[in-house]
């Protein structure tokens, strides 16, 4: 979904306003990715106003963010799957750090 598609495969423009970057169709039901990175090793990011809409309006467990830990550091990068920042199940793994929201948080 994210316009950064273009970049890699062309043709559709895609759409940042849908507040996540690519989904994924399995059997019954669609997963949605928001792909965040840090090119040190510090585990927070910020997270815009669709992608807070996105993640508050997903089915439970559907909305997830991918984070790329230590993106330039090929011997240290990670990815982290996390959940919904925004589900009540899964927000006491986050800290809000400042007054917008960029959360923090220990990988699994």
């Amino acid at each position: 979904m994210s316009a950064n598609r273009t970049f890699l495969l062309g043709g559709h423009p895609g759409n940042d306003l849908c507040g996540y970057d690519f989904e994924i169709a399995r059997r019954h039901e669609i997963l949605f990715f928001e792909v965040k990175s840090t090119t040190t090793d510090e585990h927070a990011f910020d997270i815009g106003e669709s992608e807070l809409r996105a993640a508050r309006t997903a089915p439970k467990g559907r909305y997830r963010i991918l984070f790329i830990e230590a993106l330039l550091q090929p011997a240290h990068r990670r990815l982290l799957v996390l959940p919904n920042p925004l589900e009540v199940t899964s927000a006491a793994a986050y800290e809000q750090v400042n007054q917008g929201m960029r959360l923090r948080f220990e990988p699994p």
